[in-house]
């Protein structure tokens, strides 16, 4: 009787053979899921992106109600961008108090305010080994280090087509910008660039984006590059994208431009509010379009632009 038992008991067990079977068989299970799953998750995040953007398109409007102007893309070196400046817009008031204008600029901030980091500014999907980086000050004043730590953002404002010339001052390029958030203008305490500024004023408002804001691009996703190079709320760097015919989408995270890492499309806020995915593929001539605010040229997404957009000596919108 003993000898059958155990007769039984070695014939209910597996085989070498039949185990690395099973293990293959689960191999290749692991193998056809895991894409679905990878699939579902960036799907995920794609969304939660998408979120972020459209309550960047509220706070902008939220800022609009209570100055009647579109957020500058930044006030100039050194001081506000538009990320700063509609923070009270995403319930962040306590945080944007922190920065009187008139006492002194980004570098003056508290290191904790500038190391700041806003979920809502950082797209899930998008990878940093840090969501600080270094910034070598661009103005005339004296500071005490080489280069300054700050939050990054990975959004920016469509500031400028392609079909203005740029000039080498950045001054008159501000004035050129024919998107919807451009570079703003400020009253002067002192120089060309001051530390300090009594007050500030856009040069953009929704009464202006005549091209319809339903139309017009008003906030992109930029590419890692890109949002790698700037401060989120330090102007130091120009926080606005150029894009277009010869500024066209990134493709890849080590280039520069609207960009970003989900497959085949780019995210954008329009003046609306509304969120727009546009292909990857789009004819850059639309995007020239798209960025212009009062440029009087239509466009059809999915359909390539009736000619070219050739740049000009001066901004005409």
């Amino acid at each position: 009787m003993a000898r059958v038992a155990t007769k039984s008991r070695r014939a209910s067990a597996f085989t070498l053979v039949e185990l690395l079977v099973v293990i293959a068989i689960i191999g290749i299970l692991v193998a056809l899921l895991l894409p679905a799953v990878q699939s579902a998750r960036e799907a995920a995040r794609r969304a939660q992106c998408l979120n972020q953007m459209k309550q960047l398109g509220l706070a902008t409007h939220g800022y609009h109600d209570t100055r009647k102007e579109l957020p500058p893309s930044r006030i100039n070196d050194g001081l506000a961008t538009w990320a700063w400046l509609i923070l009270p817009s995403m319930e962040e008031q306590p945080l944007y108090d922190l920065w009187d204008f008139k006492a002194g600029d980004f570098y003056d901030l508290p290191l904790q305010v500038r190391l700041m980091t806003l979920p809502g500014l950082v797209c899930p999907s998008q990878e940093h080994e840090s969501l600080t980086v270094k910034v070598t000050p661009g103005d005339t004043h004296s500071h005490s280090e080489a280069e300054y730590d700050g939050a990054l953002t990975d959004y920016a404002p469509a500031s400028i087509s392609t079909c203005v010339s740029l000039t080498s001052s950045s001054n008159e390029n501000a004035k050129r910008a024919d998107g919807a958030i451009v570079p703003g203008d400020f009253k002067r305490n002192n120089g060309n660039y001051p530390r300090t500024i009594q007050d500030f004023w856009s040069r953009t408002s929704l009464k202006k984006v005549v091209d319809g804001t339903s139309k017009t691009l008003m906030v992109g996703h930029a590419s890692k590059k890109t949002a790698e190079s700037k401060h989120a709320f330090g102007g130091d760097v120009e926080p606005g994208i150029r894009a277009g015919e010869l500024a066209p989408f990134s493709q890849g995270p080590d280039e520069h431009g609207f960009g970003g890492p989900h497959p085949g499309v780019v995210l954008f806020t329009m003046v609306d509010a509304s969120v727009q995915t546009v292909s990857l593929d789009i004819d850059p001539a639309v995007v020239d379009r798209m960025v212009t605010r009062a440029g009087e040229d239509l466009y059809v997404l999915d359909q390539p632009a009736s000619g070219s957009c050739a740049p000009v000596i001066v901004n005409p919108f």
